[in-house]
């Protein structure tokens, strides 16, 4: 159970404490937009990358073999002829440019001026994933869950998921997060 997030960062939300669209912290709010809904195809799943093909041109070699790829009869009279394959999923998509990591920097500065415990106790530490995906590993969450101050851990978890932005910024120039609702 849990919502995760993934991409050139990966990991879980916490529970209770954080919510999907966390990574709007670390947008400039003069030129922040909402992040749309992700769109993937019907059947295969893939992600849908540029809206003006219909179906899927990574798995299928035309628009007729992804229909009749569609394993649901009532699914295909969802569709009509030439109609996209695609439907929303449960995920928002968040890209921050390299332009934007001293914004995410600043924005890290200022959340953990707010943190009023011992930082130093938490035993935070960037780790990467088979994939190549920064995630983060926290030494003491006993020590976190005894803080019993939701607002400090909003903080935390914030913090945490920034440190990931910020860190893949540096090493790839961007940052790019699909994060299940």
């Amino acid at each position: 159970m849990g919502r995760y997030y993934f991409g050139t960062i990966s990991g879980k939300f916490w529970f209770a404490t954080q919510s999907s669209d966390d990574a709007a912290h670390f947008k400039n709010k003069i030129s922040y937009t909402e992040p749309p809904r992700c769109l993937e195809y019907a059947e295969c799943c893939c992600f849908v990358e540029d809206m003006k093909d219909n179906y899927c041109k990574k798995c299928y070699s035309s628009y007729e073999e992804h229909y009749e790829a569609i394993d649901d009869e009532e699914l295909q009279e969802n569709y009509i002829c030439n109609s996209p394959l695609m439907y929303e999923n449960n995920y928002i998509k968040y890209y921050f440019y390299d332009y934007e990591l001293d914004f995410v920097t600043d924005k890290l500065n200022k959340i953990k001026n707010e943190i009023t415990i011992d930082f130093d106790k938490i035993g935070f530490r960037l780790i990467k994933d088979d994939k190549e995906s920064i995630e983060y590993e926290l030494d003491n969450f006993d020590y976190i869950n005894n803080i019993k101050n939701e607002e400090q851990e909003i903080l935390i978890a914030r913090w945490c998921l920034g440190k990931q932005i910020e860190q893949s910024i540096k090493e790839k120039g961007y940052c790019e997060i699909y994060c299940e609702i």
